[in-house]
């Protein structure tokens, strides 16, 4: 054999061998990249297909039904803050109101829901439930009000404050809008009316020094957990005999109890009237929606404002009336990155609809931020359905007149978002800031669990000049809204749930996570060190050939 040949045959074995060996590093490299890029979106996929059944309400055997139904609670609170008028006197001559922020005053919120029942399909569960509020045991040292997050103490809620006397409020209000167009005659006997009322009060004010019926002076529980008013309750038993006396004229006038408060603790609509939610068992995405709630199928009949001589105005009342969404606490899984959710707010009676603004990590989860869309707090000129709850003001409140029967609005705390208009009625007020004064709910996107919530909300009171009650006519034409409280519902998820959470969904999601990146990483590598291979290959092969061809031009040279 000719050994210049087996030497020829050698180099291209060594070659060919090489270049097999770079060629299967690549390969082998994107295979492995080709795995590591798909596994996370496997991974995921098998998320979803399980997620959709875990997280339905088919059977307490249900993923999320401990938390939801109130056995397995998320610590929840409700924190106070009461605005203290400093000028009562001084506001019936016309001054503007001056106003005193005191707080905290904290309740812890349990909500537990009992006397389950399913429908033959399963896509219904009917359940009554109690929700029951009771102080916190530590006491603040001094008033804490205006941190980002409420502190879980309290002060002594048996400490008087002065604030709008919302019952007096409701009684004028009745009177003057009891008769439908009434006639100036009619008018000045009802302020004549009015007027006696208020000087009966005065009369049998035990202090003559605070003899100003417009505001009262009471612990703050009372306030907020009501008390019994034994002088209004005789005032509305007035109603009574208006109401014989004008039959047809003053059908609207209803008499009212003597029990007077804001909140309701363990209350007998949700206690004893039955309501549903959507289990999720035929479309995930309806899962804990409201079928149901306290008695009322689908929708209430409390928000009448529109106009009803057109079909318009009906519908804008049909829309204002209906149920629609979850209680805010849990919502489907999967949620999408734009996806709008609806919440039924109890305390207000009234649907919302929340959209995502951020992202945020709460105790190591990434969570989606959803606030109020602004047009929930716009008046009927700028949003026309709101012209169902009488929302013909300036923008920045919600009229609750028709819930209460009495000129309550609601608004976020220190009017944020509302027209300046608002502000510059009374004094003392903070500066509204998004994290102290604005609602939130930060959502878990692959369980749809609320994590971390604010549904912050300020109570007023109108007063306005009124031409037709003496007592009344030194308020300012335009009036004011006195706020009277504003409160925190806020929830913050328990260590032991967010690791549970981290021990099942996030562990999954890390291992996707995990599994793409040391894919991508060793792939990559291998492609890496494939490709250096070839650079060398090449390098040596250029050396090579300068080499062989260098003796054989010597030698022609050196023949001349």
């Amino acid at each position: 054999l000719d050994p210049a040949k087996m030497a020829v045959c050698a180099n291209l074995k060594r070659c060919c061998t090489a270049r097999c060996s770079v060629v299967a590093l690549a390969i082998v490299g994107a295979i492995i990249v080709v795995i590591g890029m798909s596994a996370q979106p496997v991974i995921h996929a098998v998320m979803r297909s399980q997620l959709r059944d875990m997280v339905t309400m088919e059977s307490p055997s249900s993923a999320l039904w401990d938390v939801w139904s109130g056995k397995e609670t998320i610590p929840e609170y409700m924190t106070y803050f009461i605005y203290n008028i400093t000028n009562p006197k001084e506001i019936v001559q016309g001054a503007k109101p001056a106003l005193h922020l005191i707080g905290p005053f904290t309740y812890h919120e349990v909500n537990v829901k009992s006397n389950f029942s399913w429908d033959s399909s399963r896509t219904r569960v009917d359940y009554t439930y109690t929700r029951i509020f009771y102080p916190v045991t530590e006491i603040c040292p001094g008033p804490v009000v205006n941190t980002d997050e409420p502190p879980t103490c309290t002060l002594d809620d048996s400490m008087n404050v002065t604030v709008g006397n919302a019952p007096l409020m409701g009684f004028i209000w009745q009177l003057m809008t009891a008769i439908h167009n009434p006639t100036e005659i009619e008018l000045d006997a009802i302020g004549l009316a009015i007027d006696f009322v208020i000087k009966k009060i005065n009369k049998n004010h035990p202090d003559p020094k605070q003899q100003e019926p417009f505001f009262i002076t009471r612990p703050v529980k009372e306030i907020l957990w009501g008390y019994n008013d034994t002088i209004l309750g005789n005032v509305y038993a007035l109603t009574e005999e208006i109401r014989s006396l004008l039959p047809k004229r003053a059908a609207n006038l209803t008499a009212q109890s003597p029990f007077i408060g804001y909140q309701v603790n363990n209350s007998d609509p949700i206690r004893i009237n039955f309501s549903a939610i959507n289990t999720g068992k035929d479309d995930y995405t309806q899962a804990f929606k409201y079928d149901e709630w306290a008695g009322n199928e689908g929708h209430m009949s409390v928000w009448k404002g529109c106009d009803t001589s057109d079909d318009l105005g009906k519908f804008y009342n049909k829309v204002g009336n209906m149920i629609n969404g979850t209680e805010g606490f849990q919502f489907h899984a999967l949620l999408e990155e734009d996806t709008l959710l609806d919440v039924f707010t109890q305390d207000l009676q009234r649907s919302a609809v929340l959209y995502p603004t951020d992202h945020v990590e709460v105790m190591g989860i990434d969570l989606k931020r959803y606030c109020i869309k602004p047009e929930t707090l716009q008046n009927s000129t700028w949003h026309p359905p709101n012209c169902a709850y009488d929302d013909y003001g300036p923008s920045g409140v919600m009229n609750m007149t028709r819930l209460y029967n009495a000129p309550v609005f609601a608004s976020k705390p220190m009017f944020l978002d509302a027209d300046p208009l608002y502000r510059s009625w009374v004094d003392g007020l903070f500066e509204p800031e998004f994290l102290k004064h604005d609602t939130f709910l930060d959502i878990e996107p692959w369980t749809g669990a609320c994590m971390h919530a604010h549904q912050r909300l300020q109570v007023n009171l109108h007063y306005a000049y009124n031409p037709y009650v003496y007592s009344m006519t030194n308020f300012t034409r335009s009036g004011f809204y006195l706020p009277v409280f504003w409160a925190d519902e806020w929830a913050y998820i328990s260590e032991s749930l967010a690791n549970d959470w981290k021990g099942q969904v996030g562990l999954a999601l890390n291992v996707g996570k995990s599994a793409q990146t040391a894919g991508l990483a060793a792939g990559l590598s291998l492609i890496g060190l494939a490709l250096v291979g070839a650079v060398v290959m090449l390098v040596r092969g250029t050396h090579k050939d300068k080499s062989e061809a260098a003796p054989l031009l010597k030698s022609v040279n050196s023949d001349y």
